[in-house]
């Protein structure tokens, strides 16, 4: 370990960083190698070693199934790797490499991650090529041999970690991520996911993420190779198809190419005798929708979607969401919403959105006196004791569906629409959907929000109530604490994690309608400023077109049946 890789690491169960270093042994005055020595995690005090220079900071913890899986896969990556390499022939291998290496495109600026590097096939193809290379196993055996090929490579920093668990802190430090057949060993579709997720947050707006998976292909199918299963080895395995891979990525992501790569277009003997011709022959082949069917592992390359924007599938098309923005992922969708964009954009319709925004980059005293006298004090009030607060920067499906569950009781009783699932979860797969709560002294919910938040900006997305079971004075001063204070301790939460803007989701610009006044009102007790942004709707494609025309040419029909 080199400590030069020291502000990059984490708490693999907390996230926080950076750990605390405690050498044991180093490489000497001068050279800043640590052999062995200990990782402490400031805030919960976890410790984790460094031996021969590898720092273990693996945690498997999680569902037990899933994590006995793990498990045995770690004792069968351990037992075979010595011997794992010769499982490739020199021509899978190479065909591999060349494949991948063409799309990462690396330069020798590139800081980089790999993900289930095992004995490290394509990480000694990718050492000399970039400034520095981060390669991740959780098989320790296998980050031994891969230390005994590399020798003393200074760039190369070898960590014991799961795919699952990242020991990173920091936001978007990689300018590439490559993983080779590790995504199909990954026991569950959340798992699956949950590795998209942390590429997306550690690669740089314009890094690039490059990885191979098994391919369910035509030949596989034909064969009755089952499309999930397990090796003779116990270790599971899952099978995708090129279009569930794009699809399964497009949340997060702009795929730019899905592909085949090993393909059998002709018997394996006649490719292992054609020597570097066969690889180079599997390039171009690779650059065909034909691969798709033919080769033995898909290779993916994608872009991150920007902060803020996540795309959703539709029947016939594709919708990129953006938030707070006018950056437009290229090639991501057939369809553009830009929700509360800065500027009026041309080439589609904009509709004026206002809204109520507080500034956050000033102090604690500076942000409660911007509050009315009366919101001050309900926030005293209420913080004298008796509530709760709760937040999930990251909730997961079951608190997204407790929160759903919960507001859908007020807009039953309101006569409101409920909340929409899909977007709920896409939200939340995306990293843009933070949950909060107030509890009561009876240990249930209060209040709910639900933000959109990126890292500049937290927006009200919806907010709710108890349900009230009567209108008794003492309730009524209670909700309307719980709710000051809600909005208290969530615009402190989001100033101490660095959100400059807290955007309390909208404001009426009518005089008639009495109940949105009052919410008007409401929401004017805290400060802020009324700002104009914009709605935008615009195509991306030429079947965004005819989508937009052919909205368009429902909503005139309707308001034609509507007279």
């Amino acid at each position: 370990m080199n400590t030069s890789l020291l502000p990059l690491l984490a708490c693999p169960v907390d996230g926080v960083g950076p750990l605390m270093l405690d050498v044991s042994d180093g490489g000497g005055e001068g050279d800043t190698r640590v052999i062995t020595g200990t990782l402490t995690c400031p805030a919960c005090g976890r410790m984790y070693p460094v031996a021969a220079g590898i720092p273990d900071l693996c945690e498997l913890g999680g569902d037990p199934d899933e994590t006995a899986l793990k498990q045995h896969e770690v004792s069968a990556r351990d037992e075979e790797a010595s011997s794992y390499e010769m499982m490739f022939t020199t021509y899978q291998t190479a065909a591999e490499r060349l494949a991948i290496l063409a799309r990462l495109a690396l330069r020798p600026t590139h800081r980089v991650l790999e993900l289930g590097c095992g004995t490290g096939r394509i990480t000694r193809a990718m050492a000399g090529r970039c400034a520095e290379l981060v390669a991740v196993d959780f098989s320790m055996q296998a980050l031994r041999q891969l230390h005994h090929h590399l020798g003393d490579r200074q760039e190369v920093h070898l960590v014991r970690a799961d795919v699952n668990k990242l020991p990173f802190g920091c936001e978007r430090p990689f300018d590439r991520i490559v993983s080779s057949q590790v995504l199909e060993h990954l026991p569950s579709p959340a798992l699956r996911h949950a590795v998209f997720a942390s590429c997306r947050r550690l690669l740089a707006p314009e890094g690039r993420l490059v990885l191979t998976t098994y391919n369910h292909s035509r030949q596989k199918r034909s064969s009755g190779v089952a499309k999930e299963g397990r090796h003779e080895s116990g270790v599971y395995y899952f099978c995708y198809g090129a279009g569930e891979l794009a699809n399964v990525l497009r949340p997060l992501f702009a795929v730019d190419e899905v592909c085949g790569v090993r393909n059998r277009l002709v018997p394996a003997r006649v490719i292992e005798r054609v020597g570097r011709l066969g690889p180079a022959v599997d390039l171009l082949v690779s650059r065909t929708p034909v691969s798709r069917a033919t080769g033995h592992l898909l290779l993916v390359s994608a872009r991150p979607l920007p902060p803020g924007a996540v795309v959703h599938p539709r029947r016939f098309h594709t919708v990129a969401e953006v938030f707070f923005s006018e950056r437009v992922p290229a090639g991501a969708a057939d369809v553009v919403e830009l929700v509360q964009s800065p500027s009026f954009q041309k080439g589609g319709r904009c509709e004026e959105f206002w809204t109520i925004a507080v500034d956050l980059s000033g102090g604690e005293a500076s942000l409660i006196d911007s509050f009315t006298k009366g919101a001050r004090a309900d926030v005293r009030r209420a913080e004298s004791g008796g509530l709760g607060y709760e937040a999930h920067r990251h909730p997961d499906g079951a608190t997204v569906a407790g929160f759903r569950t919960f507001y859908d009781r007020l807009a039953e009783e309101k006569g409101l629409s409920p909340a929409d699932p899909a977007r709920l979860n896409r939200l939340a797969e995306a990293g843009l959907l933070d949950l909060s709560s107030v509890i009561g002294e009876d240990g249930g919910a209060l209040v709910w929000h639900a933000y959109v938040r990126t890292p500049e900006r937290a927006r009200l997305l919806l907010s709710a109530t108890r349900p009230r079971a009567g209108s008794e004075p003492a309730l009524r001063s209670l909700m309307g604490r719980a709710n000051r204070w809600h909005h208290w301790r969530d615009m402190l939460r989001f100033q101490a994690e660095g959100v400059a803007v807290y955007d309390l989701g909208g404001w009426y610009e009518g005089s008639v309608d009495e109940g949105r006044l009052r919410v008007n009102a409401f929401k004017e007790e805290f400060g802020g400023q009324r700002v104009r942004m914009y709605n935008c709707v615009r195509p991306l494609t030429l079947r965004g077109v005819f989508v937009l025309a052919a909205r368009r040419a429902r909503a005139w029909a309707r308001s034609r049946v509507g007279r």
